[in-house]
């Protein structure tokens, strides 16, 4: 199972210096706790310790009487109300816990609380500028919580990726006490078994299957009903939100009521027919601080993706975090592959015979590419690498010299063995040498696509460091299709293919 983490080198010292915030980490072993309250976690601590007998709201959480709620993954609490009846009456909230870490606590309730659509009217729309976020974040927080539990809620940095199978863009992050899970995280929260569908990747578990309040239900939300045997289990349950793009951006992705986690969104963004679930990260020490947490990456894997290092990645020139998949570790380091195609370059600025060795592409990502994206701090975790410039493994055309760099684009033997492809044996693509999946595939930024890159619905073609079928050329990456050649001034100008660049390095994890 994929993890998200985030690299935060200068966490220490942002923390000193202003307020900061919360991220999401790697899933943990879940416990087998019943329910409990939040204001008993608080009366256990305090009978363990001996103290006076307190009621929450009389808790003393200054730094130097510093009281803990103790929960574990798995649990479920119950913290601020919100209308359940049919008839509006209200009741606590019922929260399970996803994660813990550094006395803070992920939480989503545990069942569909109201219907809402994820934007009031149809059309383009993003988590950033829906008014479900709006929503939750004014409207139900302050319906839902007191002003006490409210300062416990932690501003949580929202990472806004783009919709994993076609790419639909995520807009920008965005800083939220209330948000819905993306796509990813109900992947690392939930236990979900991974299935492929007509090219496109589903999840699904009954652990992420959803009942609806009866409020809820009142308002208009979807309840299944099943007349076959084998579906009757999931009676009464229905679907709910999630944050990511669906297929696009006038659709949201979601859970179904049979617990399918899709990311094609076949419910308008208009609708209302999906609950709505909360999620929220609370301060469990009862300070009420907002926090960065500096992440453990002595426990990266390889499958993992990491944030390190920013660009420039919406259409508007928007910086971002950027993020990478790992692709092997070895010695304290970690070997990584940018998620998405960056950027629009030519292998090379003039169609002549060149190799990896003297191509503008390696010279821009080593120098332009690599001060834009990375702080002088960052930049010392970066590894100087030797690398191998085989000759074509197809055609024969020379690699050149082996050379010594920071940032680096694959070889075609590299993605072969890095996402395990098979030789190709088609005879009606005798230009293509591998033929891997859809691990292979590169979704462009709208950064890219702004400076050229050509997407091939839904994803685009990607530089290879390799030689083509003749020293004018290079190797390249489409979609399932690994070897291709395409001539080293291509740069998606002049009716010719816009290549992205997907840089990878090798950085020391401690």
């Amino acid at each position: 199972m994929k993890k998200v983490l985030s690299i935060l080198i200068a966490a220490t010292m942002l923390l000193s210096a202003c307020s900061s915030n919360e991220t999401t980490s790697k899933k943990k072993k879940k416990s087998n706790k019943g329910e409990t309250t939040v204001e008993e976690k608080v009366k256990d601590k305090e009978d363990d310790d001996e103290d006076d007998d307190e009621d929450l709201d009389d808790l003393d959480f200054d730094d130097s009487d510093e009281t803990v709620i103790e929960v574990e993954i798995g649990d479920t609490i119950t913290y601020g109300s919100y209308p359940q009846g049919a008839d509006g009456t209200v009741g606590p909230i019922e929260w399970r816990v996803l994660d813990v870490q550094d006395g803070m606590a992920l939480l989503i309730s545990e069942l569909g609380l109201d219907a809402k659509p994820y934007n009031e009217m149809r059309g383009d729309v993003s988590w950033e500028t829906c008014t479900l976020r709006a929503w939750l974040n004014n409207d139900f927080m302050n319906t839902a919580f007191t002003e006490e539990e409210q300062e416990q809620i932690a501003n949580a940095t929202v990472i806004n990726d783009c919709n994993p199978n076609f790419g639909t863009d995520g807009g920008n992050d965005t800083v939220d006490k209330i948000f819905l899970l993306s796509l990813e995280e109900v992947q690392v929260y939930f236990n979900l078994e991974k299935y492929i569908d007509n090219d496109e990747d589903f999840c699904s578990g009954d652990e992420c299957c959803c009942r609806p309040t009866d409020y809820a239900v009142a308002q208009g939300v979807y309840v299944y009903s099943a007349t076959k045997s084998t579906n009757k289990k999931y009676n009464g349950l229905t679907g709910w939100w999630l944050r990511s793009p669906g297929f696009h951006n006038t659709v949201a992705a979601h859970v179904t009521a049979v617990g399918v986690c899709t990311g094609s969104g076949s419910v308008d963004a208009d609708s209302v027919d999906g609950a709505v679930r909360p999620s929220m990260w609370i301060d469990l020490t009862g300070k009420g601080r907002d926090r960065i947490l500096e992440q453990d990456l002595s426990k990266v894997e390889v499958g993992d993706y990491i944030t390190f290092g920013t660009y420039p990645q919406n259409s508007d020139g928007a910086v971002r975090p950027i993020k990478w998949q790992v692709l092997e570790i070895k010695d304290g380091k970690a070997l990584i592959i940018s998620k998405y195609g960056l950027d629009c370059k030519p292998y090379n600025q003039d169609c002549v015979a060149v190799t990896w060795e003297n191509c503008t592409l390696r010279a821009w990502l080593n120098q332009d590419f690599m001060n834009i994206a990375f702080t002088q701090e960052e930049q010392q975790r970066i590894v100087e690498t030797t690398l191998k410039n085989e000759d074509n493994p197809k055609y024969g055309t020379a690699g050149g010299n082996d050379t010594t760099d920071k940032v680096f684009l694959l070889s075609i033997n590299e993605v072969m063995d890095y996402y395990h492809c098979s030789i190709n044996e088609k005879e009606d693509e005798p230009n293509v040498y591998g033929i891997g999946d859809r691990n292979c595939w590169c979704f462009p930024t709208e950064y890219a696509i702004n400076n050229g890159v050509t997407q091939i619905y839904p994803c685009c073609w990607w530089w290879l460091r390799s030689s083509g079928d003749v020293q004018e050329a290079a190797a390249g990456a489409m979609g399932k299709r690994i070897g291709l050649s395409y001539y080293v001034d291509d740069d998606g100008r002049d009716g010719k293919y816009g290549a992205a660049v997907r840089p990878v390095m090798w950085i020391e994890l401690d």
